[in-house]
């Protein structure tokens, strides 16, 4: 073999060999682009969806939050929905969870359960776009008088309420079997909580009820302990017909403040903040 068969020879080697390493990097490139691509839109729209009637004893877990609920949602009678804490649940326009069994959100104060707009980009972006949550987004989470031993412990609960019917609050309850402790209701379209015909006693305890478009909290033919909460930028705070302990609580730039009527208030010890 003479020098130009050889030097011809190793021309070829090099050739084959740069493209053998450029089909490789670029074969390398698209599938890390492809994981990249795929943890994103893993991370921006993975979701659980929840609709219908829960029939069984049932609970939402952190791995699987955030839980979309994408229409009305029934907790069935003598049935519990636990939801365990850091749970972000998230309803689409005008959604709500009706509950004739039990719910449980019993959250901590470093992972608190949220109930808001699936426009909130809190637990992910799960609407895709960059649109901003607003009071009346969903509708409520709503208790019947049968239901019991439901507890919302360091939870968060906004952007919900309507105004445009009878049962509007963004928690409306009429099961008297409810506790309500260290947990934000804010930014209802109405009325923050409303609870009604719930005897013997719901507890209210330890709360911040704020920016809510009517009363914080409005209590007809019921019994209620409202206890050390903070009740701010409302209507306040509506008794009719009720009976009820209310102490510890201060009351700021309401427009109210407490409006009783054929009530019969216990333990008034209020602080009223002039703002």
């Amino acid at each position: 073999m003479n020098i130009s068969q050889t030097s011809e020879k190793n021309r070829q080697n090099m050739n084959q060999f740069f493209v053998k390493v450029t089909v490789q990097n670029i074969l390398t490139c698209f599938l890390v682009t492809c994981m990249v691509l795929g943890l994103a839109i893993t991370g921006a729209y993975a979701e659980t969806q929840v609709s219908g009637y829960i029939t069984e004893n049932t609970t939402w877990t952190l791995s699987g939050s955030p839980y979309v609920v994408t229409d009305d949602l029934i907790v069935a009678k003598e049935v519990k929905l636990k939801i365990d804490a850091g749970v972000v649940v998230k309803f689409r326009n005008k959604k709500s969870i009706f509950i004739k069994g039990t719910l449980e959100a019993d959250g901590t104060p470093s992972q608190r359960i949220h109930f808001t707009s699936w426009r909130d980009d809190i637990g992910g972006d799960t609407n895709g776009d960059d649109s901003i949550p607003q009071a009346g987004n969903w509708h409520n989470l709503f208790f019947y008088s049968e239901s019991v031993n439901n507890v919302l412990d360091n939870v968060e609960i906004r952007y919900g309420g309507t105004d445009d019917t009878y049962d509007s609050a963004m928690l409306k309850s009429y099961s008297p079997s409810l506790t309500i402790t260290d947990s934000i209701i804010e930014k209802s379209e109405y009325r923050g909580i409303d609870i009604r015909n719930a005897s013997p006693s719901v507890s209210i305890t330890g709360c911040e009820i704020r920016e809510n478009d009517d009363y914080g909290i409005y209590l007809e033919d019921s019994d209620a302990q409202i206890k050390n909460n903070t009740i701010s930028d409302s209507l306040g705070v509506y008794l009719r017909s009720s009976n009820a302990t209310i102490t510890g609580n201060t009351v700021s730039n309401n427009k109210y403040g407490f409006f009783v009527f054929s009530s019969s208030p216990r333990g008034f010890n209020i602080k009223f903040v002039r703002q």
